[in-house]
C-alpha cells in the first residue's frame, strides 16, 4: 500500500543448540489520518477516520486503532518498539469526554443485570476519579503490542496505536502524526513444529481478497509466501460447505446447491452424522469445528463459505466467555476461526480474552438459516436464489435495518 512507507528490512543470523534460527527485524512507518475535534455539552470529542476509541470506561475517549502487520510464515515475535513521530502539542485547553460505562449480560435477569450495572459504575467512577484528578499523560503508552495471530496462511502481529495523549488537569493534548513500528522476530528452522503446523496453508489464497483489506502491508507480504497453484480445477474444490441435520434438510437445500454451482462455486452438503462419526471433540460443536479445521485449507477443500442449515437446537452454536467469571454469549463465530485453540487452559470456557486465543480475523465466512422445518428452509433458499438473481436498481438504494 502506497500510504505506508517501509523504512528497512534487515536480518542477521544467530545460532542455538537446536539448529540455526534466522532472527530478523521489520520496520515500517504508519501515518495517522486527519482528525476533527467536536464539542458536545462543553466536552471535547476527537473524531478520526477508521479509528475507534480506547474503550476503557471512565477514561478519556481518545482515538485508537489496532493494525495487523504481516510477517513471514510462522515468524515468532521477540520484541516490538513503537515510536511516535512528529509530536505536536495543540494550542488550546481541552476537556475530553470520558468513555461510557460498559454493561455485560442482558436485562432478562434483573438481579444479574443490576449486579453488572453496579460493577460497571464502580469501574467507571474509579477510572474517572484516578485519571481526571491527575495531570499524568493518558494513555501512558502511545502504542501496544497486542500479540500475534494466524489468518489462513498469513502470520501477523497486532499493534494498537494511540495518536493522542492527554493531560486532564492542564487540558493539554498531544498529537502524533505518524508512528515507527519496529518488530523483532525469529523464523523457525525447516523441521520446526511451528513451520510444520502451517505448512499446508502456505499456498492458501482463498480469502486473500478480504485479508488484503485488513493487513496493512499485504502487497509486500505476498512476496514472502509461495505462489498459488493456478492449475487447481474449481470442480475439485468445495469452497461452499452446507452443514445439515439429515437427508431431509439436505433435500431442502438442493436447489440452493445447484444455484451456487451455476455461479461457479464448488458446493458440498454434509450431514451431522457424517461429521460426528469422523471427527473429534469434547462436544458436538467441537466436532463440527474439527471437521472445518481439517478441511478448510486449499490443500484440501479450500472452504470460503459455511452455511449452517438448522437452528441451534439441531446444529449447536458455541458459548464464548470474556473471562474466567464473565457471562457467556452465544456465537457462530466459533466456526469461523480455525487457526487457534479456543480453550487453551481446558476449562470449558472458550474464547476468554486473557486465557485463550480469541482472534477476530475469520478463516471462513459463516452464516446460518435458523430454522429446522424442511419446508421453511426450502422457502428461505428460494428467497436467497431470487434475491441473488435480482439485479434491480433498488438494491443500490435499499437500507437494511439492524
Amino acid at each position: 500500500m502506497k500510504r505506508y512507507k517501509y523504512l528497512f528490512f534487515v536480518f542477521f543470523l544467530i545460532f542455538s543448540f537446536h539448529g540455526r534460527i534466522l532472527a530478523e527485524n521489520y520496520t515500517l512507518t504508519i501515518p495517522t489520518p486527519k482528525y476533527e475535534i467536536l464539542t458536545e455539552s462543553d466536552l471535547h470529542v476527537i473524531e478520526m477516520q477508521d479509528y475507534g476509541s480506547n474503550g476503557e470506561p471512565g477514561a478519556p475517549q481518545l482515538p485508537a486503532r489496532t493494525y495487523l502487520i504481516a510477517l513471514p510464515p510462522a515468524a515468532e515475535v521477540t520484541g516490538v518498539q513503537i515510536i511516535g513521530l512528529n509530536q505536536k502539542e495543540l494550542p488550546k485547553s481541552y476537556h475530553i469526554k470520558p468513555n461510557a460505562l460498559t454493561i455485560t449480560g442482558n436485562e432478562d435477569s434483573r438481579e444479574l443485570f443490576q449486579e453488572s450495572l453496579q460493577k460497571s459504575q464502580q469501574e467507571f467512577n474509579s477510572n474517572y476519579n484516578t485519571i481526571y484528578s491527575s495531570d499524568a499523560l493518558y494513555p501512558e503508552q502511545i502504542g501496544v503490542y497486542a500479540g500475534q495471530g494466524q489468518w489462513r496462511r498469513y502470520t501477523y502481529a497486532r499493534i494498537r496505536i494511540y495518536p493522542f495523549q492527554y493531560q486532564p488537569l492542564s487540558g493539554k493534548l498531544i498529537h502524533y502524526k505518524s508512528f515507527s513500528i519496529s518488530i523483532d522476530y525469529e523464523l523457525p528452522t525447516e523441521d520446526s513444529q511451528g513451520l510444520r503446523k502451517i505448512q499446508h496453508l502456505l499456498t492458501d489464497d482463498v480469502l486473500d481478497d478480504i485479508i488484503s483489506q485488513h493487513i496493512i502491508n499485504f502487497d509486500e507480504a505476498r512476496q514472502w509466501y509461495p505462489e498459488t497453484n493456478e492449475g487447481i480445477q474449481l470442480s475439485k474444490i468445495y469452497d461452499y460447505v452446507i452443514i445439515v441435520e439429515d437427508d431431509n434438510i439436505k433435500q431442502a437445500v438442493d436447489k440452493l446447491k445447484t444455484w451456487k454451482e451455476k455461479l461457479g462455486h464448488g458446493v458440498k452438503v454434509v450431514t451431522l452424522d457424517t461429521v460426528y462419526a469422523n471427527y473429534n471433540g469434547r462436544d458436538d460443536a467441537e466436532k463440527i469445528w474439527d471437521f472445518l479445521r481439517k478441511k478448510y485449507s486449499n490443500e484440501d477443500w479450500g472452504i470460503r463459505y459455511v452455511l449452517l442449515a438448522g437452528n441451534v437446537d439441531r446444529i449447536p452454536t458455541r458459548f464464548l466467555f470474556s473471562s474466567d467469571k464473565g457471562w457467556a454469549y452465544a456465537t457462530d463465530y466459533y466456526y469461523a476461526k480455525l487457526t487457534v485453540n479456543w480453550d487453551v487452559d481446558n476449562d470449558n470456557r472458550w474464547g476468554e480474552f486473557s486465557d485463550d486465543n480469541f482472534d477476530a480475523a475469520p478463516d471462513v465466512i459463516v452464516g446460518r438459516i435458523p430454522f429446522n422445518d424442511q419446508a421453511t428452509i426450502e422457502r428461505i433458499c428460494d428467497n436467497i436464489i431470487a434475491f441473488e438473481k435480482d439485479f434491480g436498481n433498488w438494491k443500490q438504494t435499499a437500507l437494511m435495518a439492524m
